[in-house]
């Protein structure tokens, strides 16, 4: 018997042989013995299996034996086993062969314990000749390779009726033999194993298992059992199952409710937060609405992993004026636990609180004329705001006020008619309401000083004042305790109304006049002043507030003729001056120096000259003479740059005509006892620009 084929694994893979036989591996004593006839039976064994025996396993082997001639009677025989063998049915019943056809014989054999070795059988082919004698056809020795399963082996970790508290391996010593293992982790019920695993890892190569334990329950017990399988067989492990338990689940911690506190007082999105619970790895929150006193319906159950949590729920939205309940608890491994408070109760006010603005608590310097603002109450609709005078005889009502305003600061201004005495203790106080529902600020009563700066007035420009500079001088009052002054000064629009929004303010100034600095204002304009005094924290505007002005609109002008100084100017000369922009009117001042000033001659429209002759006047002569012109205009009036002067020409007595034109110029009869007439200045003193004739008649002269 010969013929064999190898297939060699290393690193625990299995060696596989297959062996074919052709013919029986050795002959003794010759195929056919001799005498044999032509005819005779002849056959050989073409093949046997396995080729491949398993270590103390009965392995049932079969050969393939051949008729190579005609039809007659074939055994296989195995012959004496290798020590420690066991070779079983050894003399098999024979079979009929057709020629050139085949048929198989088997027997059982047991390696007894003997692996990884290349064994020869003694086997014999024996066949019947033609007279029915049996004979030895062929001898020869079967080879077979013996594979043992997998090693013992031992789980090495967990330990026997070890704790496990996590990460939870499992590790085993694979023996060198083994192709694959199949792990399967089992829970006990009471000592009996429950069917499926909760673990099962099959054709793994792995020596150890790390993967997915989620299905391992805190305080349960499990056992485990490892398979080693090789291609002859498998092997568990040694000393059956392993057993061993998960550490029972820690309990959940104590804790509380942080926020809200009991019994408090919170906005419709109150936040929640509570203390951590050992071994907790989330919360549920609820909250209830109040019904006969006890939590009633809850809102959707929120749960979260942090220890805090905004209320944001769309329904049911909190609702003011109403009281409600939440509730926490921890969630984990062991189960559950509620919050040591359990409900906590809270309330929503119909007005949450709020807090005053200014004047900030115990403020000093505050102004007589102040406004109080403070934060708003959500939920209010109005405020009413009381100010108390602290007097030495107790708290006195001072003004009482309401606000219906939006926003998030209210504001009161207090009366112009009300204004806070000076150097003075006052307190005020806010209430918010809410249909019947009220709430006074959260921070109580508050108390200022009002500084002791006293009102002041302004002094010029004086109010409506039309005839004002462009560049204009302030005068005011001053008051006790200012530090300094600043001018404030706003334009007007095409009414004639103030525009604050464009005003301008002066440097701080230490006096209580201040020359402009800003642009020039425009000529006609009306502008308001107004002063603040400042002590340094606090500003009171003077007395009145604003105050209008006009800026003088008319322009400088000089005279032009007769020229300065001008000698034999005629006795009714024309006066000619430069016109001043924005006149309405002239006044014309004519005079003979430190002797008389006469009547302006007053002259409408702006119009630049007159002719005395046209106003029936007539000049002195030779005589020396002073003329200005003012410009007019509404509320004002501008005089010349400069005052002239000029003399009157010479004139003769013949030059008076009637007595009624000396007394027209004159205005007025003169009684002297002189006896002739005088040309030229005489005393009396005369009017300006008149001759006089006198004519003695007895003790009176009179005008002829």
């Amino acid at each position: 018997m010969s013929g064999s084929k190898k297939m060699v694994g290393v690193g625990g893979q299995q060696c596989v042989i297959r062996c074919f036989l052709v013919a029986l591996l050795i002959l003794l004593g010759g195929n056919i013995q001799a005498g044999i006839e032509d005819g005779e039976p002849s056959g050989l064994v073409e093949s046997y299996a396995p080729l491949i025996l398993k270590a103390n396993a009965n392995t049932v082997v079969t050969f393939t034996v051949r008729n190579t001639s005609f039809t007659t009677y074939f055994r296989v025989a195995s012959g004496t086993a290798p020590p420690g063998w066991a070779v079983i049915n050894n003399t098999p019943e024979k079979k009929m062969i057709s020629g050139n056809k085949t048929a198989t014989f088997s027997f059982t054999i047991n390696p007894g314990g003997f692996a990884a070795q290349n064994i020869q059988l003694p086997v014999t082919l024996y066949a019947d000749n033609v007279s029915g004698i049996e004979q030895v056809m062929q001898t020869g020795f079967a080879s077979f390779e013996v594979m043992a399963p997998p090693d013992a082996f031992s789980i090495l970790q967990p330990i026997e009726d070890q704790v496990l508290e996590g990460p939870y391996s499992i590790v085993w010593g694979g023996p060198a033999n083994a192709d694959t293992y199949t792990l399967e982790v089992k829970r006990l019920n009471g000592n009996t194993p429950v069917n499926p695993p909760v673990i099962r890892v099959t054709n793994t190569t792995h020596t150890f298992y790390s993967g997915d334990t989620s299905a391992l329950q805190k305080g349960a017990f499990y056992q485990i059992e490892v398979t080693a399988k090789n291609e002859v067989g498998e092997t568990k492990n040694s000393g059956g199952p392993r057993h061993f338990s998960v550490a029972p689940p820690l309990p959940l911690g104590a804790f509380s409710i942080t926020s809200p506190a009991n019994n408090s007082v919170v906005g419709t999105n109150p936040f929640f937060s509570w203390g951590s619970s050992a071994n907790a790895t989330s919360y549920r929150l609820r909250v209830y609405g109040e019904f006969n006193g006890a939590p009633a319906t809850g809102s959707p159950i929120r749960t979260v992993t942090q220890t805090q949590l905004s209320y944001t729920y769309a329904d049911p939205p909190l609702a003011r004026g109403l009281n409600y309940y939440v509730t926490v608890v921890a969630l984990g491994e062991a189960g559950e636990k509620g919050s040591d408070s359990n409900f906590v109760k809270f309330s929503i006010p119909a007005i949450e609180p709020f807090t005053l603005i200014s004047p900030p608590p115990e403020a000093t310097k505050v102004a007589r004329v102040v406004s109080f603002k403070w934060n708003a109450a959500v939920g209010a609709s109005t405020y009413g705001i009381n100010i108390y005078d602290e007097t030495s005889s107790g708290r006195q009502l001072y003004v009482t006020g309401g606000v219906n305003q939006a926003g998030s600061t209210l504001e009161y201004f207090l009366p112009a008619n009300k204004p806070l005495l000076a150097n003075h203790r006052y307190s005020w106080e806010v209430t918010a309401f809410a249909g019947i529902a009220s709430r006074k600020n959260d921070d109580g009563i508050r108390f200022f000083n009002t500084l002791q700066m006293t009102s002041f007035g302004l002094l010029s420009p004086g109010h409506d004042r039309k005839d004002v500079s462009q560049a204009p001088t302030f005068d005011w009052q001053a008051t006790p305790g200012a530090s300094y002054y600043n001018v404030e000064l706003a334009p007007s629009d095409t009414q004639g109304n103030i525009i604050p929004g464009l005003s301008q303010i002066s440097p701080s100034v230490n006096g209580t006049n201040w020359t402009s600095t800003f642009a020039p204002l425009t000529k006609g304009k009306k502008y308001f002043w107004r002063v603040f005094a400042t002590d340094g924290v606090n500003s009171i505007v003077n007395d009145g507030g604003w105050r209008p002005f006009v800026v003088d609109p008319l322009t400088d002008f000089s005279l032009l003729s007769p020229a300065d100084d001008a000698e034999s100017v005629e006795i009714s000369p024309q006066l000619k001056w430069e016109l001043s922009t924005g006149a309405i009117g002239y006044a014309v001042r004519i005079s003979i120096p430190n002797v008389i000033d006469f009547d302006p001659i007053v002259v409408e429209g702006n119009i630049d000259s007159i002719d005395l002759l046209d106003h029936d006047i007539q000049l002195n002569g030779d005589t020396t003479y002073t003329w200005s012109v003012d410009a007019v205009s509404e509320g004002s009036l501008r005089a010349c740059i400069s005052p002239r002067s000029f003399t009157t020409t010479f004139r003769t007595v013949d030059q008076f005509t009637s007595c009624d034109i000396i007394q027209h110029l004159l205005g007025q009869e003169h009684f002297s006892s002189l006896d002739r007439l005088v040309i030229g200045s005489f005393a009396p003193p005369l009017d300006v620009g008149f001759y006089h004739k006198y004519i003695s008649v007895g003790n009176r002269a009179a005008c002829e």
